[in-house]
């Protein structure tokens, strides 16, 4: 079957970034508001009434408002006389760390707003209702500390059909419906969907290992590849349509297609196709590999380089697809199979042939249970491509995330990072700290602050600094003391969580210990560090022997004065023993603010 042209305006493979601007409104200002009560100290409810008043006397919306921002912004750039054109410099008065905040505010929405979108994960199994252990894979959208529980999702409507021909969002023709479900039927007897069987239902979704694929599994393939605009209806309930959109909205957009969700992850999940295994003879692996493809419609920034794919995300295998539904000014993303965390066991479904566009020869990922490698971003007007700069920047996300290079791909190893990595991502900080400008294209700038922006929480494995990541860990790192530097703080403002693991299995005896001056001279320097919280582990020598001297450095350290001094500084200390599945016990200092 021909594709219509019609079929490139779909966002099936792509992110428009005009959905996003519609919505914004009356929710950006009160995000705004939400935030001025965060800071430290918090504005007074005086100011924030008179400035709420403000706004809507002079009827200012949001772009009012970013535009009055950029004007105090020129100001302070040119040194001109300041206060003078801005009316918000001017109600602010004296108060310079509210102004900042409504700053700051201003540019994380504008690069939000043009950031790829990797949406949330949700849970639509009984299983999931009321766990609220962490789960093996976290949410990109959210905060870092949410359980299963509350990103389960209530079903609204009782059964398939009726979802699709009766929710608020999309609704579906009945016959167009029904022309679906008799495919399904007919798909079903096919050789190709017999030879689908279920792995393991590990993930308790409720599926018998070894059933064949359902009609209803493939029901939802179907519906997903050739209904393009319920799928881009489906794929957006997944994801904030607004910068600061809670939770709760996302999950109520969600349930409108909570049957459709949990039938579509199903198939990913249980019935999909990963790497495979590595044959050393044929030298080469036996599942599915990458690179795979997707464009998108605008210059879209990437907020991670080791990416999770949470909600339903469409690529091709074929580099000429992606670059048809990316237009003329939009980008193409590569992604590999061989990003960290056993990334070679992430599964996919191959929808090519049952899909009614077989030529885009798609691959669906869904759920984010492993990581992806971002490979390359190209510029389809200008044809640039950032391949090396992805490569530094994949790098430094594996850095940030704990990750060794043995678990990023077979092929790496400490020596893949080299002198050119050190300085491109040196120059890029120094860029962002605005200590030496840089002279690389200004779309690798800007994605590399909408990935400093969106990093919540940052996990530090000592041993792997030292061992894979010897050439870029001094940028970040102080060996001599074992301690982050100041830097990491300025460069991520929005960092929630710190966590140094100073133990693993080729650490040498005792571990590596932080020095806890030198972490109290850093944190001293934060001005929001009551937002921050640090956690340092460190696994016992001995699982069964639970005499003193078989504990945790960090047990022998916590009651020194130089530790208790943290308290004095206002912070609180809390020291837990963890036990994860059969692994030695683990101590885990926790500093935080009260």
């Amino acid at each position: 079957k021909l594709k219509p042209f019609d079929r490139f305006k779909s966002t099936k493979f792509r992110i428009d970034g005009r959905r996003v601007e519609q919505q914004r409104g009356v929710s950006w200002r009160d995000g705004m508001f939400e935030r001025l009560t965060q800071q430290k100290p918090a504005m007074s409810f005086v100011r924030l009434a008179h400035l709420e008043m403000f706004l809507e006397h002079q009827e200012f919306d949001s772009d009012a408002i970013m535009a009055d921002v950029d004007e105090y912004l020129y100001d302070e750039k040119t040194k001109r006389k300041s206060r003078k054109t801005s009316n918000l410099a001017a109600l602010f008065g004296t108060d310079l760390n509210g102004l900042q905040v409504v700053c700051d505010y201003v540019k994380e929405c504008s690069l939000n707003d043009k950031a790829f979108s990797t949406g949330f994960v949700f849970y639509y199994w009984p299983f999931y209702k009321h766990l609220t252990t962490k789960p093996s894979h976290g949410n990109n959208e959210t905060f870092v500390q949410q359980n299963p529980s509350l990103c389960y999702v209530e079903r609204k409507y009782p059964t398939l059909k009726a979802e699709i021909i009766s929710n608020e969002i999309f609704k579906l023709e009945p016959h167009i419906f029904a022309d679906a479900e008799k495919k399904a039927k007919l798909y079903t007897q096919t050789s190709r969907a017999k030879s689908m069987f279920a792995i393991s239902d590990f993930l308790h979704y409720g599926i018998v290992q070894y059933s064949c694929i359902s009609q209803q599994h493939l029901l939802s393939v179907i519906l997903y590849c050739d209904c393009s605009d319920l799928c881009t209806a489906f794929s957006s309930t997944f994801r904030r349509v607004r910068s600061f959109e809670t939770l709760a909205s996302v999950k109520q957009r969600n349930a409108e297609f909570a049957n459709l969700s949990r039938l579509l992850r199903e198939t990913v999940e249980m019935f999909g196709e990963h790497r495979g295994f590595y044959d050393s003879a044929l030298g080469q692996w036996s599942g599915v590999c990458g690179p795979f493809y997707s464009g998108l419609s605008f210059l879209c920034v990437v907020p991670e380089f080791n990416i999770r794919l949470c909600g339903p995300t469409s690529t091709s295998k074929q580099l000429a697809v992606a670059m048809r539904f990316g237009g003329d000014n939009g980008i193409i993303v590569e992604l590999d199979n061989q990003g960290s965390d056993t990334a070679e066991y992430l599964r996919c479904f191959n929808c090519s042939w049952i899909s009614n566009f077989s030529g885009e020869d798609e691959r669906l990922f869904f759920g984010g249970r492993y990581r992806l490698q971002v490979k390359s971003i190209r510029l389809i007007e200008s044809a640039q491509n950032f391949a090396p700069f992805m490569q530094t920047l994949y790098y430094f996300d594996c850095m940030l995330n704990g990750c060794s290079l043995e678990a990023a791909g077979v092929n790496a190893t400490k020596w893949s990072i080299k002198d050119q990595h050190y300085k491109i991502l040196d120059a890029l900080i120094d860029h962002k700290l605005q200590r030496k400008f840089n002279k690389f294209d200004s779309y690798i700038n800007r994605t590399f602050a909408v990935f400093c922006a969106q990093k919540m929480k940052i996990v530090l494995n000592v041993h792997c600094l030292y061992t894979y990541f010897e050439k870029l860990s001094p940028l970040i790192w102080r060996k001599s003391v074992h301690v982050f530097r100041y830097k990491l703080l300025r460069l991520f403002v929005n960092l929630r969580v710190i966590t140094i693991e100073t133990t693993s299995v080729q650490t040498p005896s005792g571990g590596y210990m932080v020095d806890p001056e030198e972490l109290r001279s850093v944190l001293a320097r934060k001005c929001c560090a009551h937002r921050l919280r640090i956690e340092i582990k460190a696994d016992w020598k001995s699982l069964y022997d639970l005499s003193y001297k078989y504990k945790s450095w960090i047990s022998h350290e916590y009651e020194r004065a130089e530790w208790r001094s943290f308290i004095d500084d206002g912070y609180t200390m809390d020291k837990q023993v963890l036990h994860v599945n059969y692994l030695y016990p683990s101590d885990c200092l926790t500093i935080f603010k009260t």
